[in-house]
């Protein structure tokens, strides 16, 4: 290490490191609610089926932004007031944001949409998912993989799966002109 802790160069024949440079990131979506099929027809679109839905989520997913974690503090005060901090718990968001591209007919929109009526219908603020037991996470939520790879595509540099993904938005603002 030596000198590189105050130059910061890195890579030389002597001393190599590699930074880490992603290539790409890829998604996979495993699950995704069935219930979604016979809202887009009932809506008029195209009934795309739950396989055809996970595709179209992997291709034209454009971003990801995973949750990150915190340590909280714990704050003490001495005497004379000086305070002092320790570790605390450690706190996780649950949020994953996802970008998506649009394409022609826009498939991106009308999975959003109709998957966010099913959940709760704008108009009447009732589920589509009716009868005993229907309303479970189990019935409204998808599972996506998230990876991404080095420069050459082909080494796994980081790999995470999130179960239990539900919309939080339709993103029909993004028709504003």
């Amino acid at each position: 290490v030596g000198a590189n802790l105050v130059t910061r160069k890195w890579g030389t024949d002597a001393n190599s490191a590699e930074p880490y440079v992603t290539g790409v990131f890829f998604t996979e979506w495993t699950k995704i609610p069935a219930n979604i099929t016979p809202v887009m027809i009932s809506l008029g679109y195209d009934g795309l089926q739950p396989r055809q839905i996970m595709q179209v989520l992997s291709a034209l997913c454009k971003s990801v932004t995973i949750p990150g974690r915190t340590i909280n503090k714990v704050e003490m005060q001495g005497l004379g007031g000086l305070r002092w901090s320790a570790p605390g718990q450690q706190d996780e968001d649950n949020n994953i944001s996802m970008r998506f591209s649009e394409l022609q007919d826009m498939p991106s929109h009308r999975i959003f949409h109709a998957w966010t009526r099913m959940i709760r219908d704008n108009r009447t603020g009732l589920s589509r998912l009716r009868g005993p037991g229907q309303y479970s996470i189990g019935n409204y939520s998808g599972t996506v993989y998230y990876w991404t790879t080095n420069p050459g595509g082909a080494d796994i540099q980081f790999a995470s799966c999130y179960t239990g993904v539900w919309p939080t938005k339709d993103p029909s603002d993004l028709f504003g002109h």
